[in-house]
């Protein structure tokens, strides 16, 4: 069967972009480190038999890799084919770096890319570390407007241990952010501020401890952060 052999440039994109984009874990995988490049997905170059069986399919493969205008992501080999003779074959596609991938994956996956970049900044000009976190918060980030990147900013170096005094959240003293901001973000502020402070927060039971905050009904601020550090130390 032709499916068996002569992966096409169409297939190839819909396997990478599946395996490498549209799943989320795989993406933050290869960003961390943790999937390393390069990603190598081999285009199924047919043996003699299947040559025979499709040849049409043969050259439809062959064909569309030699228009695909990328070439310096492909290896090509000269193989010696009984019914053909020497014919030079596209063996697999190389993708080296993630700029390679999303140059591959195309405009969207750059635009929302440099959506993710852009947001970083601001925060990984806090501390560089922080960089794991905001991988596992991609989606997350992209949702944020500039101004919600601006308090996440500000708000970040202002908290500190202990400065709840046992008062109410709402009475921190907090310059240009409202205290509303932190309970929508908890979560996220929980895992930077874990991440900076070498996991003092997952360590104390949660923000409102660390803090010194009253804690309310619903518990939000004894959220378990979710650093990288802190899913290592309890194994998840």
């Amino acid at each position: 069967m032709a499916d068996d052999w002569g992966r096409l440039p169409e297939q190839a994109y819909a396997m990478i972009s599946k395996r490498e984009w549209l799943h989320r874990g795989n993406l933050k995988a290869r960003l961390l480190g943790e999937r390393p490049f390069p990603i190598r997905v081999s285009l199924k170059p047919p043996t003699n038999r299947a040559i025979l069986a499709d040849l049409a399919h043969f050259q439809r493969y062959v064909g569309a890799w030699r228009q695909f205008p990328q070439q310096q992501w492909l290896e090509w080999e000269e193989r010696n084919y009984r019914t053909l003779g020497s014919q030079r074959v596209p063996m697999a596609l190389v993708l080296e770096d993630i700029t390679s991938l999303l140059a591959y994956l195309g405009k969207e996956a750059q635009a929302r890319s440099d959506s993710w970049v852009r947001n970083m900044a601001p925060l990984l000009a806090i501390e560089a570390k922080l960089y794991p976190v905001l991988v596992n918060y991609l989606e997350l980030l992209a949702s944020l407007s500039p101004i919600d990147i601006q308090r996440l900013q500000q708000l970040i170096p202002q908290l500190k241990p202990g400065m709840g005094n046992g008062q109410y959240l709402r009475a921190l003293p907090l310059q240009g952010v409202d205290t509303k901001f932190v309970e929508q973000y908890v979560r996220l502020i929980s895992d930077l501020l874990d991440c900076l402070h070498d996991g003092a927060i997952e360590a104390q039971g949660g923000l409102a401890n660390w803090l010194d905050v009253k804690g309310n009904h619903k518990g939000w601020l004894t959220v378990r952060p979710l650093c990288a550090a802190a899913q290592a130390r309890l194994g998840d």
